[in-house]
């Protein structure tokens, strides 16, 4: 399944410029790790997986722990905090959906984003229109107005664990989840639309 969040990372590396919503969290999962958006998608795989050997204190493994690895370890994080996970971490996508609902996203906004995925697996793009700016799709507006959305209220989060905030704990255990937490996050919203990709949504 790891092979599986590489090929994540690859598509939206490969779609970020021709979708608003998937470049928004492109950009987001590069920041979390501090690397710029023009890097590769196995540079920015690699990177989530070494922030994840600090914050699960796997120094003797220089290539990084699993994604899985790090996906469970931030959900086990969130657990004592926001109660106990449902789900169970058996698969990565246990991991990410107790993730994304421990951060407050729900199914009904990920529904939206999705939505502004094509036909056919392909991407939604924006029409330029001469001397008129873009014109985007009705579902496409709503999806990149959802993402930001997102974004904003995983920013204010984050912000909020420096004064304080529910996440503060978890960062005073370890520097990395400022990396793992938020590059969790921003890998299973790109799942999600990378999965409506395959379906044709």
């Amino acid at each position: 399944m790891s092979s599986e969040t590489l090929t994540v990372i690859r598509w939206a590396h490969r779609n970020a410029d021709s979708n608003e919503v998937v470049k928004l969290f492109w950009e987001k999962l590069c920041d979390a790790v501090n690397q710029k958006s023009n890097a590769t998608a196995d540079k920015i795989y690699a990177e989530l997986r070494l922030y994840g050997s600090n914050s699960l204190r796997q120094f003797d493994r220089p290539e990084g722990v699993t994604y899985h690895e790090v996906a469970k370890d931030v959900a086990d994080k969130l657990a004592p905090l926001l109660k106990s996970s449902p789900y169970g971490y058996e698969t990565i996508e246990a991991c990410e959906r107790y993730v994304l609902e421990k951060m407050d996203i729900r199914a009904s906004e990920i529904e939206k984003i999705c939505a502004g995925i094509g036909s056919e697996g392909e991407i939604v793009a924006s029409k330029e229109v001469a001397g008129k700016g873009v014109v985007i799709g009705v579902a496409m507006a709503i999806a990149i107005s959802v993402a930001e959305m997102i974004a904003l209220r995983i920013a204010s989060a984050l912000a909020g664990a420096a004064v304080g905030g529910v996440l503060a704990v978890v960062f005073l255990t370890g520097p990395a989840y400022r990396c793992t937490i938020p590059g969790v996050v921003y890998v299973s919203l790109l799942r999600q639309m990378y999965s409506a990709s395959q379906k044709g949504l």
